[in-house]
């Protein structure tokens, strides 16, 4: 009965110290003003690609703007899941810039994205440096 009492607070309390680790996110941090409007003068040609591309079912035209490791790390046959996935959304009817996110050395521009059946969020991940290309990217 000891044991069984002394693995219980110790599951107990690894629950919570689990627990508290997750719940420790760090707040996101924002670009403002001019940099926030620098940062989507320079994706948004990148993400209008993108979108194009999976409209279009262009591989070549949604990877164009991929930094040597995305395009790497993106394979035709991704392309082609992502693109039954998002059959079913319809047909995009707009885009707009949310927010900019200041990750590390990156931008994320993060866009709302309005199918016809689904409303996404898009994001758009670029060197705040003011390089031109796209580094990571997310649907969610």
């Amino acid at each position: 009965m000891k044991k069984s009492m002394i693995l219980f607070v110790l599951l107990i309390s690894m629950a919570a110290l689990a627990l508290s680790a997750c719940s420790t996110q760090a707040t996101p941090v924002y670009a403002q003003g001019d940099e926030k409007d620098k940062a989507i003068s320079t994706a948004d040609p990148m993400a209008q690609d993108i979108l194009d591309g999976i409209q279009q079912d262009d591989f070549t035209l949604y990877s164009k703007d991929f930094d040597d490791q995305m395009a790497k790390a993106s394979t035709k046959d991704s392309f082609e899941t992502m693109i039954k996935q998002f059959s079913a959304y319809g047909e995009l009817q707009g885009s707009e810039p949310i927010n900019v996110e200041i990750v590390s050395t990156y931008y994320r521009v993060n866009y709302k994205l309005t199918f016809a059946n689904k409303v996404l969020t898009m994001g758009v991940v670029i060197p705040n440096d003011g390089t031109s290309a796209v580094s990571g990217l997310w649907f969610k």
